[in-house]
């Protein structure tokens, strides 16, 4: 029998979570563009194909690749949905993906939707770390987004059901930010919707930022993905906008890393010192319906008994791992100075 693909039961959830404040994306009527292969201008929404604005569709084997402030904006109610590859080779200020909610110095609220099955790549500085201020995908402006944001994941499976997790194949989009005080996602306007990790986030960079808020979320914040923040300072999630809502945790967060040893030669060691985190989420504003961390029920004596089984069991366990830093900060502060 033929395969067949489904969305992941956490990322049905998330959507579930926000159905209450978006019911429905009805981008406007639009000369849509997609892209299949790869293409070094930069591409913007309120353009589309050329003859008005429209949805921005990159296939797998289609990308971005720029040297310059943006890949892709969308800065009009119509949808951009990444498969494929988005590069920018720009040290400093960069941005993959950029939703912009301000036009003409004012408020230009947004209905959209942006999903990234793909890649997003900012590689930073290349030489000397330095703040960069890069960002994988970033809303920023004075108006509103409405609808969701997803760094995705698409589950195939071989059997009709989709029953049997072992038959399962788990295509995640993927985002890598090089560059000091750089984020993976950042949301800085007011939104609506969903905003959430399935896939994997890294932000290696010092006192970066996997995940953050800093604008008011009406909807669901959640990591059900991988977050790495490994360098020092860094922070995995931050949540300093205020959410109406649920903030929920069922991935993994890291930040910091431990001392390792290095060799060139196999006989001498060198140390590599740790790098301390900041804190691995950080959540610095109200929170309505409360932080939320899933497991399998599992303890981890019977885990270690019967590990097949405590692995296949869904909701998986999350994990937040830290060094140097807590574990769970919840304070003022950080990019939001006050609840």
């Amino acid at each position: 029998m033929g395969g067949r693909s489904r969305v992941g039961t956490v990322r049905r959830l998330a959507l579930l979570a926000s159905a209450a404040s978006v019911c429905s994306i009805a981008p406007a009527l639009a000369a849509n563009l997609t892209i299949s292969t790869v293409q070094t201008t930069p591409v913007e929404t309120a353009i589309g194909d050329g003859t008005g604005a429209g949805s921005i569709t990159v296939n797998p084997g289609g990308g971005i690749a720029v040297t310059g402030p943006v890949d892709a904006t969308v800065d009009s109610s119509n949808n951009f949905s990444n498969g494929g590859t988005i590069v920018n080779g720009q040290e400093t200020n960069a941005t993959g993906i950029l939703a912009l909610t301000t036009k003409n110095g004012v408020a230009n609220n947004i209905t959209s939707s942006i999903s990234n099955l793909g890649s997003i790549t900012l590689s930073g500085p290349q030489t000397v770390q330095q703040d960069s201020f890069n960002a994988g995908i970033k809303v920023s402006g004075l108006g509103t987004f409405t609808g969701n944001i997803n760094n995705s994941v698409l589950i195939a499976c071989s059997d009709a059901a989709c029953s049997d997790p072992s038959t399962e194949t788990k295509t995640s989009g993927s985002i890598l930010v090089g560059g000091n005080s750089s984020y993976g996602m950042l949301v800085q306007s007011n939104m609506v919707g969903s905003y959430s990790n399935l896939g994997t986030i890294s932000t290696p960079g010092d006192n970066s930022y996997g995940m953050a808020l800093t604008g008011h979320l009406t909807g669901t914040l959640l990591n059900s993905g991988t977050i790495n923040a490994g360098g020092t300072g860094g922070v995995g999630l931050y949540v300093g906008g205020g959410v109406d809502g649920l903030v929920k945790i069922a991935g993994t967060v890291n930040a910091g890393s431990g001392a390792t040893l290095t060799s060139t030669n196999g006989v001498t060691y060198t140390t590599v010192a740790a790098t301390p985190s900041t804190a691995t989420v950080w959540i610095a504003s109200n929170v309505t319906q409360g932080l939320l961390m899933t497991g399998n029920q599992i303890t981890l004596a019977n885990e270690a008994l019967d590990p097949v089984t405590a692995a296949l069991t869904s909701p998986a366990d999350s994990n937040i791992v830290g060094v140097g830093g807590p574990g769970i900060l919840v304070t003022q502060g950080g990019l939001n100075t006050t609840l």
